[in-house]
């Protein structure tokens, strides 16, 4: 059966039981989550994975607010099927597939979707960069703190709103800085 989920080349498995502990992992899956793959063994409960992926930073969404992204993750595992996609901290997405077995367990496919929403977004800055006055506008008069990103994951456009909610030194944000410079501004 190992040998079998670990031949699939179109993503990454995991397997658990009707407890919810790991039966089976990808050896794709640990090679993709390094600071995971120490406990993605048979056994490891389905808490302590995520519980493990907030605190070790591997997730965009839990670097801001880990308490909110675990309860979203477990509340969305808890469903009889799921599918949503999700940005990692190294600027890879990905999809994840999760459904409930006949047996009681439940399979959890991710699949690496980088370069298609690569794909999506340069159509939209392209789309965006056709409009430049149109977007600095908007940006600029937007009440909410706004961030625009491109395909690399660099700052384009951000308004003053930003900065003062997230305590950031408005002078130190600059065109072209990568998310994670930004990141280690809060």
């Amino acid at each position: 059966m190992q040998q079998a989920i670990d031949s699939i080349g179109e993503g990454f498995i995991i397997l658990y039981d009707g407890d919810d502990r790991i039966v089976l992992c990808s050896r794709r899956y640990r090679y993709f989550f390094p600071a995971l793959s120490d406990i993605l063994v048979p056994g490891t409960h389905f808490n302590d994975i995520v519980q493990r992926a907030a605190e070790t930073g591997a997730i965009m969404e839990a670097l801001t607010d880990p308490q909110a992204w675990l309860a979203a993750r477990v509340e969305r595992h808890l469903r009889k099927h799921c599918q949503f996609q999700q940005l990692l901290s190294d600027g890879r997405w990905i999809q994840i597939s999760e459904r409930d077995t006949e047996e009681g367990g439940r399979v959890v496919i991710v699949s690496e979707i980088t370069h298609f929403k690569r794909l999506q977004e340069t159509r939209c800055l392209s789309d965006m960069a056709k409009q430049p006055d149109l977007l600095v506008a908007t940006v600029a008069s937007i009440a909410q703190g706004v961030v625009v990103f491109d395909a690399e994951l660099r700052l384009v456009a951000w308004n003053s709103q930003v900065a003062m909610l997230l305590n950031l030194p408005y002078v130190d944000m600059h065109s072209g800085m990568g998310v994670r410079a930004l990141l280690r501004l809060v």
